[in-house]
């Protein structure tokens, strides 16, 4: 071989390092404006991969609005895999930016992102201060994508807050906000919340139908996480109305989707829930294994409200079994944790007064219950208040008091009653629902099929995410 023929080899790498060059230079040449089009459109589905290739394209840019954008992108995807301590940590420093720069609307956005951040470790006032502080600082506030955004998140805190009705009316802001021929993710994603709300009244019926339309949604703009949530969200549903199978492959489902994404806090979520489930239908290995993995991960991500409400169904798991020690040890720690939202009180409450009566204090379970009757009116989940008066009523007849037996069993009857009545028209309306939304899915499932048949696939796909031609 000649010693041309050798150099010759050798050569490519000069011009590799020009092409690198060249190609850098051509990304920096790229508008602002076009690099902050694509995050949002990954944004919409969750893409963490190519929100964090964004980013450090942004990053290249060197201006105040590049440099923002990469660090807001980033929190995002730390946000979203759950690494809280983190997205907090740029989201102060993005917000320091913002206010020397003096852009209100950029320091809107990043209070609301911090207020998320808040909300994902559990610290539900704060949450609701920073999106209340995020509205009234945007001169967006009220209007448009980051408007709904703003809403949105709102109404998801006060969600959590047991403020129903307030949080209804920030999701209907929400939903007029957005434009789901642009933003179907983000839609979706409040009509999911919107289901939820109906749900936590009881209109299961309604609630299915809100859900469905959130999973057509998702399922056009390809949001693999957001119909995941949906269908965890639809498995809630059966399992407040006692059809845990049907719970269980719903969660399961979901649970396989958020593993695989990285996002953190829904995946403990679910090991929550699918921990419950099991313990319903008597498989107290599997709840065990699954609460054990929601402690992990809600430690992890930093979030003390998920622990404090996992630790109290592993408590609950641990009476059932008759390990007192155990449930007593997992309880001292949640003390530290100071449960805020009502539900959680009360769902503590009931756990600590079985375990007061395990150990004979029933003294101490009467008092722990009364305190757990006023959170769980304040929640106004009825079935909650139908738990503690029940609770109540059999704590009193062990302290031989009549007079509160007959009080706390009238409550407890005339509740469950009119809830047993409740609830069976709600699984007849659950039904007739079902039943339509299948006739739907089977209709729609029969124009795509014929859609297909006719056009090419690209276009196809295109005209069922509702895009025009």
């Amino acid at each position: 071989m000649t010693r041309w023929h050798q150099r010759s080899k050798r050569r490519p790498a000069w011009p590799r390092s020009l092409f690198s060059c060249i190609h850098s230079i051509l990304i920096c040449m790229r508008p602002i404006s076009d690099i902050n089009n694509d995050i949002t459109s990954a944004t919409e589905v969750r893409d963490t991969d190519a929100m964090m290739r964004l980013a450090d394209e942004a990053a290249l840019v060197e201006t105040y609005r590049g440099q923002l954008l990469a660090s807001m992108t980033r929190a995002r995807v730390s946000l979203m895999r759950g690494d809280l301590q983190t997205a907090s940590t740029i989201l102060e420093r993005s917000l320091a930016m913002a206010v020397e720069e003096g852009d209100v609307d950029d320091q809107a956005r990043i209070l609301s992102d911090l207020g998320s951040c808040a909300r994902y470790r559990g610290d539900l006032d704060q949450s609701l201060a920073l999106h209340r502080r995020a509205l009234e600082t945007s001169h967006k506030g009220h209007k448009g994508p980051t408007g709904g955004t703003f809403h949105y998140n709102l109404a998801l805190t006060l969600f959590e807050l047991g403020v129903v009705d307030e949080a209804m009316k920030h999701v209907r802001m929400a939903i007029d906000c957005y434009d789901a021929s642009t933003s179907p993710a983000r839609v979706a994603r409040a009509y999911g919340l919107m289901a939820s709300i109906m749900g936590h009244g009881g209109a299961y019926d309604e609630s299915m139908r809100w859900f469905h339309k959130a999973l057509d949604l998702h399922e056009r703009s390809g949001d693999a996480s957001g119909r995941a949530e949906v269908l965890a969200n639809i498995g809630g549903i059966y399992y407040d109305l006692e059809r845990y199978e049907e719970s269980i492959t719903h969660y399961a489902n979901a649970l396989d989707v958020f593993v695989q994404g990285g996002y953190l806090d829904n995946a403990a979520i679910m090991h929550t829930n699918l921990g419950s489930a099991y313990r319903n239908v008597n498989d107290l290995a599997r709840s065990r294994h699954h609460l054990d993995q929601a402690v992990i991960l809600y430690e992890q991500i930093g979030n003390k409200a998920g622990v404090s409400i996992a630790f109290c169904k592993l408590a609950s798991y641990y009476i059932h079994i008759g390990a007192i020690a155990d449930a007593r040890r997992v309880l001292e720690e949640t003390r530290s944790l100071h449960p805020i939202a009502h539900d959680v009180a009360t769902q503590w409450a009931l756990v600590e007064s079985d375990l007061l009566v395990a150990e004979n204090d029933v003294e101490g379970a009467q008092r722990i219950l009364l305190h757990g009757l006023e959170h769980a009116l304040s929640a106004g989940v009825t079935r909650l208040v139908i738990d503690v008066h029940e609770t109540l009523r059999d704590v009193a007849l062990r302290r031989n008091d009549l007079s509160g037996y007959v009080h706390h069993n009238n409550a407890y009857t005339s509740l469950n009653e009119e809830s047993r009545g409740k609830q069976m028209v709600q699984k007849l309306a659950m039904m007739e629902a079902e039943r339509k939304i299948e006739a739907e899915l089977r209709e729609r499932d029969k124009e795509r099929a014929l859609l297909y048949g006719a056009l090419p696939r690209p276009i196809a796909d295109r005209l069922v995410r509702g895009e025009q031609i």
